[in-house]
């Protein structure tokens, strides 16, 4: 059985945050992986130099199994 699963990226996301689960669920058999943001455009990390590409978007994605939303000073508004 696949296992679906889906991580959100935005601009300002913590690389760890998204890097530690997608290594774990990337090993796992089966495992189908979507990175999902609002458009296919790159988005920028919270440190500004690594881009990621997200694999589809909120709109057009499939239903997902587990939904993991990463965090970082995007998840937030500034104060």
């Amino acid at each position: 059985m696949t296992i679906t699963v889906g991580f959100l990226v935005f601009p300002g996301i913590q690389l760890l945050d998204l890097a530690g689960p997608y290594e774990i669920f990337a090993a796992l058999p089966d495992c189908e992986i979507h990175l999902f943001w609002k458009t296919r455009e790159p988005v920028a990390c919270s440190a500004g130099m690594l881009l990621f590409q997200p694999t589809t978007t909120l709109d057009d994605g499939p239903l997902v199994d587990v939904l993991c939303i990463p965090g970082g000073v995007g998840s937030t508004p500034f104060r």
